[in-house]
């Protein structure tokens, strides 16, 4: 089994944040997975800046690695600004909305 599939299964999501690159989280899960947790890492119970820049890395990982699936949803888009504005990365968050009112 994955190392990082099993630590996935676990809810270890800070562990995953700390032990491996986005580049390998995304090699290693679906898309799914790597949604979920960019939501996870962005929504954690005590908000943790470096969780946070981590779950943008890995959206924008996830984007680049599966744009099919990427392009398929505007709601990706969005959810990748709404990130962006946690973070007060405003214009990345308006390049975002932008690209997510342009597909729909």
């Amino acid at each position: 089994m994955n190392l990082i599939s099993d630590l996935f299964k676990a809810h270890k999501y800070r562990e995953i944040s700390q032990k491996f690159l986005c580049s390998e989280v995304t090699e290693n899960l679906s898309f799914e997975a790597g949604m979920r947790l960019s939501n996870q890492l962005l929504l954690n119970d005590a908000p943790d800046d470096n969780l946070r820049e981590y779950a943008i890395a890995l959206l924008e990982s996830n984007r680049k690695a599966f744009p099919k699936k990427w392009e398929n949803d505007w709601r990706n888009e969005i959810f990748l600004g709404d990130a962006y504005y946690l973070m007060l990365k405003f214009d990345k968050q308006f390049e975002c909305y932008d690209r997510a009112a342009k597909k729909n």
